[in-house]
Parts: structure tokens; sequence; C-alpha cells
């Protein structure tokens, strides 16, 4: 307490994920994978084992980039700089940076499908304990669901699109080091997955409430 005004303790994912056990399994499992694909990129870059990887995983690579303007664009400006890259050794960063942006785009495409589908089955398994948690999680942020659900969507709109879309080069790496370029990439995509998990669950949640398919939430006041 500040003389009469509480303190308000942060939201945990410990707080968001209170029945909601596999879908914290995916989350979880999605971050390390994610952590150890994109480190992994940084500190293997230079190695024959990365090479062989990178051309191994080309048709993916390109497959990708056919829907993720992002790709070819970042690979464009890679090519428009091709003399510095060359002159610094760095030509393999074309098809490093191509894959990278690839795998993480379709990785923020994956786990957030069986996010979903995971958050679906745990609140099938045990609906009270998993709308309660929801419930709880909404009063803390002392904001209804809705609210919480439209300024994650508009956060997603103003630093996913711009990203995916490559507007203002937001998907262009970085000439200074490929370190840098993925710790940039670690950032973008992290608090982006991050957001759209947020908001999966809670839209989940909600359009459960809402649809009243759980009779234990017959008769109860869905959340605004």
């Amino acid at each position: 307490m500040t003389g009469n005004t509480p303190i308000r303790a942060p939201i945990t994912l410990t707080d968001m994920f209170g029945g909601f056990p596999l879908a914290y399994g995916v989350f979880a499992v999605a971050a390390v994978v994610f952590s150890l694909f994109n480190f992994g990129s940084s500190v293997a870059s230079t190695t024959p084992v990365y090479a062989r990887w990178l051309d191994a995983s080309q048709p993916f690579t390109d497959a990708a980039a056919s829907f993720v303007p992002a790709v070819d664009s970042a690979t464009a400006f890679l090519e428009k700089h091709r003399d510095f890259l060359e002159e610094h050794h760095r030509l393999y960063w074309i098809p490093a940076v191509r894959n990278v942006l690839s795998i993480n785009f379709a990785l923020l495409l994956f786990f957030p499908s069986c996010f979903a589908v995971a958050t679906c089955i745990d609140l099938f398994r045990d609906p009270e304990r998993a709308l309660n948690n929801v419930d709880a999680v909404s009063k803390r942020l002392k904001a209804p669901i809705n609210q919480i659900i439209l300024r994650c969507a508009i956060c997603l709109l103003l630093f996913l699109m711009p990203v995916y879309f490559d507007f203002g080069t937001t998907s262009d790496p970085f000439l200074t080091g490929f370190t840098v370029t993925i710790l940039y990439y670690v950032i973008v995509f992290g608090a982006n997955g991050l957001l759209l998990f947020i908001t999966i669950y809670l839209v989940i949640s909600l359009a459960i409430i809402r649809l009243g398919l759980h009779p234990e939430r017959k008769g109860r006041a869905a959340p605004d």
C-alpha cells in the first residue's frame, strides 16, 4: 500500500495459464524452439553444418517467400548491398536472412495454431477452472476482456503487419552484424508472438463464454 492506493501486482504467465496446462505446454515448447532456432542460427551461421542446413531448407524458404513479402524484400535489400557483403565476406547473409525470416514466420503460424487447439481442449476438459481464471485476469487488469482483445489486435496491426509486408523496411536486416539482425528479429517476432498467443487465449475463452457451450457457465453473466 502507498497511502490509500493499493499496489497492483503484475499479471504473470502463471496467472494467465492457470487451468490451461496443455496450452501452457504448447507455449513453453514454442518459446524453446523459437529461442534455439534463432540463437542457434546466430552461433552457427559461419559453420559448414549451417551451410548444409540452408541448402536443405531452401525449397521451404522459397515456398515461404511466395506468400511472405518480407522475405523477398529483405533479400532485395541485401542484393542492393551485395558489393559490401562480398567485400566483408558476408554473402552467406543472403540465404541466412531468407531462412531466418521464413522459419520465424512459419513458427508464428504453426505454434499459435497448435496453441488454439490446446486452449480449446483445456477449456472443454476443465471449463470452470479455466474460465474462472480468465475472469480473474480480467479483474486484475481492471478491463473487460473485449477491451483487452481490442488492444492486442491493434498492437498486432501496428507491429506485425508492417513486418509481414515490410512497411518502412521493418523486416530489413542490419548491415552492422548478423547477430544484431538476429536479436532484432527475436525482439520483433517474440513480442508479436506473445501478443498473438494472448489474443488467441482471450478470444477463444470469450467465444466459449458467449456461446454458452459449457453448462457450468450457463446463467452467469459473460464479461463485457
